[in-house]
């Protein structure tokens, strides 16, 4: 499955307590399994699914 990142944390800290740069970025285009994530409930007609990155299959832009 594919979709638009909406919005984007800060990421997880590393075992130094340092935050790596993420892979995914705000407006990017993102690949993803079909069980990924946790879907919310649809607002204003658009499905949204919260996940982590490491549910991140790919990243296209």
């Amino acid at each position: 499955m594919d979709g638009e990142a909406l919005a984007v944390g800060a990421g997880a800290r590393d075992d130094d307590g340092d935050l790596p740069l993420l892979g995914v970025k705000m407006k990017g285009l993102i690949l993803f399994g079909k069980w990924s994530g946790v879907e919310v409930a649809p607002c204003d007609g658009e499905e949204l699914v919260i996940m982590r990155e490491l549910d991140v299959m790919d990243v296209l832009k």
